[in-house]
């Protein structure tokens, strides 16, 4: 078998395109085609043997050989990709076919294999999966920051040894974010290029832009500790309007930037440019939103005679979810204190608007009909007038100085608690969400309040912040049982702080709370 095999060899070998080895049972290599020679440089003798694995990747010989193992104890043959170093110096993936040989008693005796290069559709792969995970990455925040580490978690090491991201804005580029693949390097980067980043009168920079596409540099300076052989600047910008910069810099790893890296890093930083703008956009509205949420905010706290009011409201950290949530006190005619609490369904500006509306509607129904389910109804009526889509949870009282009564009425918002002497009762009151009232009967609940007691009203942010409504709702009443309100004027906020215990707000939150004396 093995003579046969020999035999045929150098004929077939050589007749065909890929690179053809015969081994022995060990792993041995017995033959090479010339193939070998023409791609790697490296003279078929000294592939013989165990020769040939000096051109492949050290990454990828663990692999063939458990590889190799496998099929010697089933028989089997086995295929394996892996990368050889061609002529040029660069790796190239090839497949590798082995087929096992028995001799007539049935034993291992020789492999025949084959190597096929695989490498464009490697690369193929390899890119549709990049960017794949881009796609996700750049889309899984609206916060410029965040999207700038999302991309850099990407690019590093794959694409190159180190990478800092700028944004543009006000003729003037800032440090979003950097790393190299040395941890000590990328606080050094971060340093240089918070103090000097790149400037639009720097004209390699300007005719960056001017030219829209990438340029490669080589610079010899020092560079968070290491001498780039390689920088990659590449402009992001959106309809010709700068917005930002990518700069990758390849260093110790020897590798280069090839005309394939350029162009992904064009494709890859066009789709971070669209991420970047719309953050921005959405950044603006969250700045105009918060804006208007505080201007619609009442800017100070009615009187009330035996009693305090305590106030807070906290914007959304993260996501740009502002805009929506309302509280709101004044006193009636009849001297009694009207109370409003609420959250519009949605965020961003229109919620920011719409809460504007509804606040203002619970307060000039509030002047015109006797009870708080009739003012609801009236603000329910007033939202679908104007914003037939549109939804909001709330609640409205009317609070009695002389009774010490508070008569409430719910619009599918969170109950309010009365806590006081370690002991916390809710006020229940049934009724729809405002935008749906008049598909269901509403009521109202009369609660009494003792002296030294407080009430608060607030909206769902407050114990949904991990999203788990019952665990937000334990840890209330536990610090609504440790709070004494007469002892401070910034009840609310104390409350606040204690329930949330500096976590983030992926909400907005407002609290309203009334201290009787």
């Amino acid at each position: 078998m093995r003579n046969r095999v020999l035999e045929g060899y150098s004929e077939l070998a050589e007749a065909i395109p890929q690179i053809v080895w015969v081994a022995d049972a060990s792993g041995r290599i017995e033959r090479m085609s010339q193939r070998w020679a023409e791609y790697t440089g490296m003279p078929v003798d000294e592939a013989l043997d165990r020769g040939w694995l000096r051109a492949l990747h050290t990454d990828d010989i663990g692999r063939l050989t458990a590889a190799r193992r496998r099929s010697q104890a089933t028989g089997e043959r086995f295929d394996i990709e892996y990368r050889i170093r061609g002529i040029d110096g660069e790796y190239r993936w090839f497949l590798a076919r082995a087929l096992p040989i028995r001799n007539e008693a049935g034993e291992l005796d020789q492999w025949v294999g084959t190597c096929t290069e695989i490498d464009d559709q490697k690369r193929a792969e390899r890119l549709l999966r990049f960017f794949a995970r881009s796609g996700r990455a750049l889309g899984a925040s609206l916060e410029s920051r965040k999207i700038a580490r999302n991309l850099i978690e990407l690019v590093v090491p794959e694409f190159a040894d180190a990478c800092a991201i700028f944004s543009y804005e006000g003729e003037s580029f800032t440090l979003l974010a950097a790393q190299h693949t040395n941890a000590t390097r990328s606080d050094a980067i971060r340093e240089r290029f918070a103090i000097e980043p790149p400037s639009m009168n720097d004209p390699m920079i300007f005719t960056l832009f001017e030219n829209d596409e990438p340029a490669v540099l080589t610079e010899r300076r020092e560079d968070g500790g290491a001498e780039l052989r390689q920088v990659l600047l590449v402009p992001l910008a959106v309809d010709k309007r700068p917005c930002g910069l990518l700069r990758l810099a390849y260093g110790f790893s020897g590798r280069e930037f090839s005309d394939d890296d350029l162009l992904v890093a064009s494709e890859l930083a066009r789709r971070a440019a669209l991420a970047f703008d719309h953050a921005r956009r959405y950044a603006r509205e969250h700045r105009v939103a918060l804006r208007l949420q505080e201007a619609l905010l009442p800017s100070s706290m009615p009187t009330v005679v035996g009693a305090h009011l305590s106030s807070l409201y906290v914007a959304a950290e993260t996501e740009l979810l502002v805009g929506g949530d309302w509280y709101d006190a004044f006193i009636l005619p009849n001297g009694m204190l009207g109370l409003s609490i609420g959250d519009v369904t949605g965020h961003g500006l229109d919620a920011a608007v719409i809460m504007g509306e509804i606040r203002q509607a619970i307060r000039s129904a509030a002047l015109e009909v006797a009870t708080p389910a009739e003012v609801l109804d009236h603000a329910d009526r007033a939202l679908r007038m104007q914003r037939p889509d549109a939804l909001a949870t709330a609640g409205y009282g009317v609070y009695d100085p002389q009774a010490r009564t508070f008569v409430y009425a719910n619009a599918g918002h969170p109950p309010p608690f009365i806590s006081g002497e370690g002991e916390v009762r809710s006020i229940h009151a049934d009724g729809l969400p405002l935008g749906m009232r008049h598909i269901g009967p509403s009521n109202q609940t009369l609660a009494e309040l003792l002296p030294g007691e407080t009430l608060l009203l607030y909206t769902d942010g407050l114990i949904e912040f991990e999203r788990d409504a019952i665990d937000g709702e334990f840890r209330l009443k536990q610090a609504l049982r440790s709070i004494d309100g007469r002892a401070s004027r910034e009840f609310a906020r104390v409350v606040h702080d204690r329930v949330v215990r500096g976590a983030h707000h992926p909400d907005d939150t407002a609290l309203l709370a009334l201290v009787l004396e």
